[in-house]
């Protein structure tokens, strides 16, 4: 009896094996699947990057620019009335 169990458990495992042979994927194919996709996650990788860069060169631009606004306005302010517009 132990001897029948033994031999149905081989070949139960041996249908495991051939299905599992069937439907896995190999390195080769997983290769061919995931190259397209990482090089598309490496070039939005990129393209982030570089708008993180220039948001980060803009936000410092627009900031000088609004405080030489400022500096303008306080100006301004201080001329008029001595040209006297106020």
């Amino acid at each position: 009896m132990n001897e029948e169990l033994f031999i149905k458990k081989v070949l139960t495992l041996e249908e495991d094996v051939r299905y599992i042979k069937e439907v896995m994927v190999t390195k080769d194919e997983l290769r061919g699947w995931m190259d397209p996709i990482t090089g598309t996650l490496d070039y939005l990788v990129k393209i982030t990057t570089k708008m993180d860069t220039e948001l980060t060169f803009m936000n410092h631009r627009l900031k000088e620019t609004w405080d030489k606004v400022e500096a303008h306005d306080r100006d301004i302010a201080r001329i008029k009335p001595l040209v006297g517009l106020i």
